[in-house]
């Protein structure tokens, strides 16, 4: 896991949303990268987006649509999940 955190560049952030660039010495293999992001975001109040051009994933968090209230820290603690 560390592996994979070292190889991320967070380049934006505000504090809804994260943008961070894939910094490998290899290709990497988009491909895979998005069934696998799928299933480890899965279940998480997350929007994301992958640009190979910039070789960048976007996360977003996307709030509750029923109306309920968030927490003071929601957006925080799902990108963090993220």
């Amino acid at each position: 896991m560390q592996a994979l955190l070292d190889c991320l560049d967070l380049v934006d952030q505000t504090p809804q949303r994260l943008r961070y660039r894939l910094r490998s010495t290899t290709p990497v293999a988009w491909s895979q990268l998005r069934p696998s992001l799928q299933h480890h975001l899965a279940g998480l109040p997350l929007h994301w987006r992958l640009n190979p051009t910039t070789a960048s994933v976007v996360l977003a968090y996307q709030p509750p649509h029923d109306g309920s209230q968030d927490g003071n820290d929601s957006a925080g603690s799902a990108l963090r999940q993220g």
